[in-house]
């Protein structure tokens, strides 16, 4: 996979959102013949190196407490279940993802006092 081509895809977009990155390279990392599990630890490393290229601001640290707080591994098993149409969503699953999120949101605001 050539890093550099995918991310000058993603930086196409001035301030890239994190579902333009998460799908990037996704895309780019499903085509490798390697695991499902080390494809998603490949996706998160590059998802986390492309976020640290961005300038230091406020979204960039949001989006770093998105990958340490676990929602950017939520996002790519959903992503992934929902592309084989395995996604159930039912109270459990529901609240495995408000959980997730809400950590993230709360790190957040905790870093900003």
């Amino acid at each position: 996979m050539d890093k550099v081509r995918t991310f000058h895809k993603i930086y196409q977009y001035q301030n890239p959102s994190l579902p333009i990155i998460i799908s990037t390279i996704l895309q780019d990392v499903d085509i490798l013949n390697i695991t499902g599990e080390e494809k998603k630890t490949m996706s998160i490393e590059l998802i986390t190196e492309c976020i640290n290229t961005l300038p230091s601001n406020d979204y960039k640290i949001a989006l770093l407490s998105s990958v340490e707080s676990g929602v950017i591994s939520d996002m790519i098993d959903i992503i992934i279940l929902a592309s084989k149409k395995q996604l159930q969503l039912n109270k459990k699953t529901l609240s495995k993802m408000l959980i997730s999120y809400l950590k993230c949101c709360v790190s957040i605001l905790s870093k900003k006092q």
